[in-house]
């Protein structure tokens, strides 16, 4: 359907439209899981069209705004009544994690080598061999 169609129904028409829309693409799909769908292309039209109903009902009625719980003014502070900002810290300086190659190389264990050292390459290599395995 042209969207030019559908920006003259009504936006209680477009609901229906919208609803009627899911549940054709909600059947085809079941149809084309248990392969008896005719035309399995058609689930890419559909949603198309379902798209451009959204769209004009979101023209049609407007942004969402979110609704606020409670009393609107009770949530609102004046901007004299907001506190200072906190003074800011100094960052404190960070400490080496790593141990240096040299002092690797001083204990006897060998030195990093590059980023993935010490790592696994791959996620069988991490789990090991399968328990109980013949190989």
């Amino acid at each position: 359907m042209k969207a030019a169609k559908m920006r003259e129904m009504t936006v209680d028409e477009l609901r229906l439209q919208e609803t009627q829309l899911q549940d054709q693409i909600f059947r085809l799909r079941f149809q084309i899981a248990a392969s008896q769908a005719e035309n399995p292309a058609k689930v890419h039209l559909l949603r198309k069209d379902l798209a451009r109903v959204k769209t004009v009902l979101r023209q049609k009625l407007g942004p969402r705004v979110p609704e606020r719980v409670g009393n609107a003014a009770a949530q609102v502070q004046p901007a004299a009544a907001a506190p200072p900002p906190a003074p800011a810290r100094k960052a404190e300086p960070v400490k080496a994690k790593a141990r240096s190659k040299a002092k690797a190389a001083a204990e006897g264990s060998a030195p990093a080598a590059g980023k993935r050292a010490g790592r696994a390459t791959s996620s069988r290599e991490a789990k090991g061999p399968k328990q109980g395995a013949k190989r």
